[in-house]
């Protein structure tokens, strides 16, 4: 399961994301997801599609700067068993 997760995390979305010549990003837009979820649906399994949200943030342009380069960070994603409602906030950890 975690190499089909990892597949799906770090091989096709960041390939859809970089070579669809934006049709991956306008679907998004478009509340379009039926690739997204049909694609984890068949790759991971039917219940990690079932737990994937998708979030628009109005707030963000797209450009963010960072104080401190992020050469030799490594990043990942990871799926929660527990959904954030409206009135609750993502802690942040640093590393250990």
């Amino acid at each position: 399961m975690h190499d089909r997760i990892y597949h799906f995390q770090h091989r096709m979305l960041p390939k859809w994301t970089h070579e669809s010549e934006g049709k991956f990003y306008k679907d998004i837009l478009n509340s379009d997801f039926d690739i997204l979820f049909n694609t984890a649906s068949n790759v991971v399994g039917k219940e990690f599609s079932k737990n994937i949200i998708i979030q628009r943030l109005d707030d963000i342009n797209g450009i963010q700067q960072f104080p401190q380069a992020f050469q030799g960070k490594i990043f990942t994603l990871h799926r929660q068993n527990n959904r954030i409602g409206g009135c609750e906030r993502v802690d942040r950890y640093q590393a250990q």
